[in-house]
């Protein structure tokens, strides 16, 4: 569980190079996956666009209004969204995360000790790959959604602030999601 930022700076992240310091720290890793699970495998384009997303909060911070650190993860992640569909629009293109399985064991022992974490890895990566081809066909509003609630972690609240979107549009896209998922894996979990 990550420490929670002092209120003040994000009260201060736009008059106090000390806070934005605080802010930024605490937040770039989380919008550069986020950023770089939608240009894989473009690192620098989601380095640029990770750049470019603190630099626009950094310019609009007279703009925001502090509620709590949730509030402002939407803010900041309402920028990293809009940076990213500007790109795509400039670009009128849409990538997406396309794991690569095991490739850093091929060709290397591995001690015996190990071997059953490895199983269930490559497995988990097996999953994961065929859930990501999948993932890859649907649109990029969809994408986007499957990525804010299980990576980000966001609640369904802060997906429709970030998105601009009604509650219950999210709601009915991830439950409309997550059965067309289930068709194809039974056995994945609820939530």
């Amino acid at each position: 569980m990550e420490t929670p930022l002092p209120e003040s700076s994000y009260l201060n992240f736009g008059t106090s190079k000390e806070a934005w310091t605080q802010v930024y720290l605490h937040h770039y890793d989380k919008v550069f996956h986020f950023l770089l699970r939608h240009t894989r495998p473009d690192q620098e384009l989601a380095l640029d666009m990770t750049s470019e997303a603190f630099l626009i909060m950094i310019n609009k911070a007279s703009q925001y209004v502090h509620k709590d650190a949730k509030s402002f993860r939407n803010w900041l992640f309402t920028i990293a969204i809009n940076t990213l569909k500007l790109h795509y629009r400039k670009q009128n293109r849409f990538v997406y995360l396309e794991n690569s399985a095991i490739d850093m064991i091929k060709g290397h022992e591995v001690p015996t000790s190990e071997l059953e974490e490895i199983i269930t890895d490559y497995e988990h990566n097996l999953l994961w790959q065929t859930l990501s081809g999948i993932i890859a066909k649907l649109p990029p509003e969809d994408k986007m959604l499957l990525d804010l609630k299980y990576f980000v972690e966001m609640s369904q609240e802060e997906i429709a602030t970030a998105m601009n979107l009604n509650i219950g549009t999210v709601k009915s896209r991830l439950h409309r999601l997550q059965e067309k998922l289930r068709l194809r894996f039974p056995h994945l979990p609820e939530n």
